[in-house]
């Protein structure tokens, strides 16, 4: 999550997770684990196995897919169906632009 600062959310974004604009903007440079993921529960419920797909193919420039538990602010759990896809700029990686559904919970 250190390399994949969040820039941007939208309000179903927030209230899917329960956090604010301002709580999930402002700590951007932890990325969005805190929002995914819970204060205290910096991997979630991810598998190792999941978790090192989702590294190698950010890592490679890659897309995404891998449903996870996730924490809102309250702390209760979701499903979340999650997709990050590469944005390239003249043949170089400058962004992922993920999506996150709550599939559960």
């Amino acid at each position: 999550s250190e390399g994949l600062p969040l820039w941007y959310a939208s309000k179903g974004f927030f209230k899917m997770t329960g956090y604010t604009e301002q709580e999930v903007l402002a700590r951007h440079g932890q990325g969005a684990s805190f929002a995914l993921w819970g204060d205290g529960t910096p991997l979630g419920e991810l598998e190792d196995d999941d978790l090192q797909e989702v590294k190698t193919n950010v890592a490679e420039g890659l897309a995404v897919n891998t449903c996870f538990k996730s924490y809102r602010k309250d702390r209760k759990f979701f499903w979340n169906m999650a997709h990050l896809e590469p944005v390239y700029d003249y043949g170089l990686l400058r962004w992922y632009v993920g999506t996150h559904h709550a599939v559960l919970g």
